[in-house]
């Protein structure tokens, strides 16, 4: 039998500036932001927030809309990095090989490029996919070092 992937999302809070790390669900049909590990929201978020029976935050529709347009949603990628961080669409990772030395980049979704997968932007030098390079062996290391909205600044660094 065929083990599916578990399917894991975390949320940029663009107003509080904050990451949810816990595994959330969003219904975009009803507008409701549930986390399952009982997260707090923030004094300045709470009152965007009601809370279930089962301690469940969601974000209610006030006439007719609600806020999710103030959430980033990330999608885990299925991989952990060299110290078993999960790795999540938007992060910053750091990959080093011997024969390509160290170099920094973003985890993109390419869906918007007719590439319906997870790669590294920059690419890494090669025919494959990033993610294939390094599960090959043709790497040594990939390890999350930050993510775009909390350290905008690791893009800049480059190759080191």
């Amino acid at each position: 039998m065929t083990k599916i992937r578990e399917i894991k999302c975390r949320a940029w809070d663009k107003i509080d500036k904050r990451m949810i790390d816990d595994a959330i669900v969003i219904d975009f049909q009803s507008g409701k932001f549930y986390n399952y590990y009982y997260f707090t929201p923030s004094k300045r978020s709470s009152d965007l927030f009601e809370k279930d029976e089962h301690g469940n935050y969601s974000i209610p529709i006030k006439n007719g809309k609600s806020d999710l347009h103030r959430y980033i949603l990330m999608q885990h990628i299925g991989l952990n990095d060299c110290k078993g961080v999960e790795i999540y669409k938007s992060d910053i990772v750091s990959v080093w090989g011997s024969d390509y030395g160290e170099s920094v980049h973003e985890v993109k979704y390419l869906a918007e490029q007719n590439y319906p997968a997870f790669d590294l932007i920059p690419h890494i030098d090669s025919e494959a996919n990033g993610f294939s390079d390094i599960l090959g062996g043709d790497y040594h290391k990939i390890e999350v070092i930050g993510n775009i909205w909390k350290n905008p600044k690791l893009l800049n660094e480059g190759t080191k």
